[in-house]
């Protein structure tokens, strides 16, 4: 008697494991999207961190009238080393562009701190 399996038996097989995928793939795929965007996320607000941090150690160049700001980019957090030069954008594995335009604002007591300009990504990091 030979052992093996059928042709039904593997068709049936098959089908199972085309079902399983249909399943498993597409939640998976969302898992790994809000993953991404999670990290971009912390990637934003390491940017801020890295803002604050600028201030504290610029704290006689901050303003001190509500309203006055002071304006730097990415690139200059980089330089100063509030920042690692190779800092990627975790939806692309790009380099954020060393452009982005940040801005310290003065607003009562305290400072607000925003990314001004659309956050891009270049090729390579500088």
């Amino acid at each position: 008697m030979k052992k093996g399996f059928t042709l039904v038996e593997m068709l049936a097989v098959i089908t199972l494991l085309g079902l399983l995928a249909l399943v498993i793939i597409p939640a998976s795929e969302a898992i790994i999207k809000n993953s991404k965007n999670d990290s971009y996320n912390i990637q934003i607000q390491n940017i801020k961190n890295a803002m604050k941090n600028y201030a504290s150690s610029n704290a006689f160049s901050m303003p001190t009238v509500n309203g006055d700001y002071v304006e730097l980019t990415l690139g200059d957090l980089k330089r100063e080393g509030f920042l690692e030069k190779e800092f990627k954008n975790p939806k692309n594995e790009k380099c954020f562009s060393d452009n982005i335009v940040l801005r310290i604002t003065r607003v009562k007591n305290n400072y607000k701190y925003t990314i001004e300009s659309e956050v891009t990504t270049s090729e390579t990091c500088e």
